[in-house]
């Protein structure tokens, strides 16, 4: 497959995934829903949200011995949120002052701030502009040396490449249980266009 090589090689073999059919079968454990986008001032307190900001401060911070805690104060144009991670250093090094981040997690409130803990967090790229925001991104799990996005596209290419598979099920069963077929289903699950697609494609 394209983008698999050396380390990324040696982290999906980490995660049992050593043929494309496994590949094609690790689905996605969450979703970040950005159709349903809300701002920090909107993002309602006790509720889940998906906000997109950028990124103003990171911290790592060690308040006691093998704590560590990552601190991330992200902006929009209505407000700040605080974002922190617990024993997970590494966030420190990917996410930089000015990175424009997808959150999504539940919100919370506490010295003055909006706050999530523990969010999903994705890293938005320069090619990720506004119209891309209204769709559904898949959350694959993940082992050290491979990151979600890598993750993402990986599995990407194994759709393009070998997506197209033949389908077992005779159609009269697909018909008559409304069931997807299986390569619509693989591309559906992965990258849905709506929840609604993702619960059908899970379903088959």
């Amino acid at each position: 497959l394209r983008f698999v090589s050396g380390a990324r090689h040696e982290a999906l073999a980490r995660l049992g995934l050593v043929r494309v059919r496994d590949v094609l079968l690790h689905l996605p454990h969450r979703y970040l829903d950005f159709s349903r986008l809300t701002n920090i001032a909107l993002a309602d307190v006790g509720d889940d949200a998906t906000v997109i900001a950028t990124v103003d401060r990171v911290t790592l911070k060690r308040p006691r011995p093998r704590m560590q805690v990552v601190e991330i104060f992200a902006l929009d144009a209505t407000g700040v949120m605080q974002v922190s991670f617990f024993r997970q250093p590494w966030i420190a090094e990917q996410v930089k002052e000015g990175d424009r981040i997808a959150l999504s997690g539940k919100v919370t409130f506490g010295y003055g701030f909006k706050q999530m803990r523990a969010p999903l967090l994705e890293v938005l790229g320069p090619e990720d502009d506004s119209a891309d925001f209204a769709r559904i991104l898949p959350v694959h799990p993940v082992a050290e040396g491979i990151t979600v996005p890598w993750m993402r596209r990986i599995v990407s290419a194994a759709l393009a490449d070998a997506g197209d598979v033949c389908d077992f099920m005779p159609s009269q069963l697909l018909t008559g249980h409304r069931l997807m077929g299986e390569a619509r289903a693989l591309r559906a699950i992965h990258f849905p266009r709506t929840l609604a697609e993702r619960d059908g494609a899970r379903r088959r």
